[in-house]
């Protein structure tokens, strides 16, 4: 176990990180490009080893600041760039989780409170002209290069 708690705070590690993240970034980028921003999250970064990436760069960070006695007052800013680093990824991570994304269109002068979403949804009404079943919606990440396949059960008559 402490061999594994040793790579965890390893130069070696964030070094094989750094390189991991870039090369993602970088091909993320090639495919935003040929294939649109929907591609470029369901493949990337989306994806669970992209975010495993960040968790272990977290874990990385706080345990060089203890593995290297960071909070020194000669190493102050060393521990102010792995503490940054920290930061950033968490405020990624709120912003990932529980904030949303959108276009917000407000003209020079004027105020706006119409937010239009930058996420795809689904909205499906059953209705036969007499009845109507409660409109459901989902979120989609829809994207070619993936199935964007969707199904539901309904009782509706």
């Amino acid at each position: 176990m402490k061999k594994i708690f040793d790579f965890l705070y390893s130069t070696q590690l964030t070094a094989i990180l750094f390189v991991v993240f870039a090369t993602a970034m970088g091909v993320a980028t090639f495919i935003e490009n040929d294939y649109g921003t929907q591609t470029a999250r369901v493949i990337v970064y989306n994806a669970w080893w992209f975010e495993l990436i960040m968790v272990v760069f977290v874990i990385n960070f706080i345990g060089n600041i203890f593995t290297y006695k960071l909070y020194r007052k000669e190493k102050w800013i060393s521990l102010m760039l792995h503490l940054s680093f920290v930061f950033i990824i968490i405020g990624a991570a709120i912003t990932r989780y529980i904030s949303y994304e959108g276009l917000l269109s407000v003209k020079e002068g004027e105020s706006s409170n119409v937010l239009f979403s930058d996420g795809a949804f689904l909205q499906l009404t059953i209705n036969d002209g007499k009845d109507q079943k409660p409109t459901i919606y989902k979120k989609m990440l829809l994207s070619s290069a993936k199935e964007n396949n969707f199904s539901f059960t309904t009782d509706f008559k």
